[in-house]
């Protein structure tokens, strides 16, 4: 059960739409991405270059990103996080609809202690609609009607893309890889770009190792900006 204040950081990994729509921005991201000679250091690079690809990735409609590999939450403070990945519910109406039946119940779970608030990075943009989204397009009844994100409000929800974490940075705030550079912490391991590969080679062990770290970041950043 969850504590009545409860603060959960949530990730998502995608996997990409099979008729090469997500491959081929990316193909072209690579082909015309060149960093600024002004960035000197290796994490300086990874960091912009990150920036400049979630920039172009944030730009495509959420067709663009077939279906969640898995969904990573992580309650603040717990110490630990859990994955809800399609590997996991081989359910007979699919192992999507599994993963979203187990990811809602176990939501559930902590809405009956009390009050919950979501953090992360770009949630309010891309992640609490995407999981919405895949649950109409699972025909997931269950979830559309008992998770209908009903505190996803400005109160509720704690986006480190909102302006005043990070005001002097642009509109959507630097990427998480800036903000590790920023605060003097160690950035995620993985990248989310590589879990297209991680996917089609089975390799579902690194998809859990880089959500898992997402999460542990992100929760770190919120504590550096005083949302701990």
């Amino acid at each position: 059960m969850g504590d009545p204040m409860s603060t959960i950081v949530l990730d998502i990994e995608t996997i990409a739409p099979t008729d090469g729509r997500l491959a081929h921005v990316l193909a072209r991201f690579e082909r015309d991405y060149t960093c600024p000679k002004t960035h000197k250091k290796p994490e300086a690079q990874a960091a912009h270059k990150e920036a400049k690809l979630f920039a172009a990735l944030d730009r495509l409609p959420l067709t663009h990103f077939a279906s969640i590999a898995c969904i990573g939450v992580r309650v603040m403070g717990s110490g630990h996080g859990r994955i809800f990945g399609q590997w996991d519910y081989p359910d007979s109406l699919g192992p999507e609809w599994g993963m979203l039946d187990a990811f809602t119940q176990w939501v559930n779970e902590q809405e009956e202690s009390g009050c919950i608030t979501w953090a992360g990075k770009g949630i309010k943009r891309f992640d609490l609609p995407l999981i919405r989204t895949r649950m109409i397009a699972a025909g997931y009844q269950r979830a559309q009607r008992q998770f209908a994100f009903k505190r996803y409000d400005v109160d509720s929800v704690i986006d480190l893309e909102d302006p005043h974490h990070f005001p002097a940075l642009g509109v959507k705030g630097p990427s998480v890889a800036e903000m590790c550079v920023l605060l003097g912490i160690d950035p995620p391991t993985g990248h989310g770009s590589e879990v297209a590969g991680w996917w089609t080679a089975g390799d579902y062990a690194s998809i859990v190792r880089h959500c898992l770290s997402d999460l542990e970041v992100e929760e770190q950043i919120l504590i550096a900006v005083g949302e701990g």
